[in-house]
């Protein structure tokens, strides 16, 4: 009678079958791999920063969230600096950035803390290390913001008296990791959000702009090109890949296939 022996399959086939029953999956099995994500806030009120109204800005202080965060500024004034600007102050040198807010769709929103400006001014007479007077620089200029990974997928952010009118010369570009931009003016971002309105003291919240809406790979970097005004609550969502059941059902079908073997 003739028989016939079956070597055992070995680690390292295992691997390649099931590496094998991957591949074989269809494409679109394969894509929804990458499903959930994770998502981060910075609000420039987080207390273990320490940021108070006239806090000089090194753009430094999320470099550890989220991947890395880091922010950068090119002015238009004399002073190439960020600042703090506590929305909550009153008597302020720029009532505008002050709350409540008397339209957009943050009209009436109070307890909205800090934001980010580029830097009118650095006078700091009694040495606290704060800015005496808080206040942003009527030219403008660009604060940038750039992530440190390219899994980001969506990002939202509020916007506070800016721009100052439709036809203004403000625009926020969104760039991926391959070097593709997109750049939003004032339109675009009226037509982007629910009730959004600009004007003199006015706030505005944008959610939920997405990189493939924007048909872009991911968004690796924004810049928020501003006359003046201030940038706050910034929150991005990264994928975090995983496997799903469909790719853990092609790792068992190659176990299945090892069992066998082994029969």
């Amino acid at each position: 009678m003739n028989t016939t022996t079956k070597s055992p399959v070995r680690a390292g086939q295992f691997i390649a079958l099931a590496a094998i029953s991957l591949t074989a999956l269809p494409m679109s099995a394969q894509a929804q791999t990458a499903a959930p994500q994770k998502r981060y806030e910075i609000s420039f009120d987080e207390t273990a920063m320490g940021l108070s109204h006239g806090t000089l800005f090194s753009g430094n202080e999320y470099a550890g969230v989220g991947g890395g965060v880091t922010f950068t500024v090119n002015s238009k004034g004399d002073h190439n600096q960020l600042l703090i600007f506590d929305t909550d102050e009153s008597g302020t040198r720029d009532d505008d950035l002050e709350n409540p807010f008397i339209g957009g769709n943050l009209k009436g929103v109070r307890g909205l803390g800090n934001a980010l400006i580029i830097a009118e001014n650095t006078i700091d007479n009694n040495g606290d290390g704060l800015v005496d007077r808080p206040d942003d620089e009527a030219r403008g200029g660009t604060i940038g913001v750039v992530f440190g990974n390219d899994r980001v997928a969506s990002v939202g952010f509020n916007l506070y008296d800016t721009p100052e009118n439709d036809d203004s010369d403000v625009s926020i570009v969104f760039k991926d990791s391959t070097g593709k931009s997109v750049t939003w003016r004032a339109p675009e971002l009226i037509a982007h959000g629910s009730n959004v309105a600009f004007g003199n003291h006015f706030g505005n919240e944008f959610n939920g702009i997405k990189a493939k809406d924007l048909d872009l790979a991911n968004i690796q970097s924004i810049d928020f090109n501003i006359e003046s005004g201030a940038v706050d609550s910034l929150h991005y969502c990264e994928v975090v890949p995983e496997p799903t059941s469909i790719a853990l059902l092609g790792i068992g079908f190659a176990g299945m296939l090892f069992r066998r073997k082994r029969a």
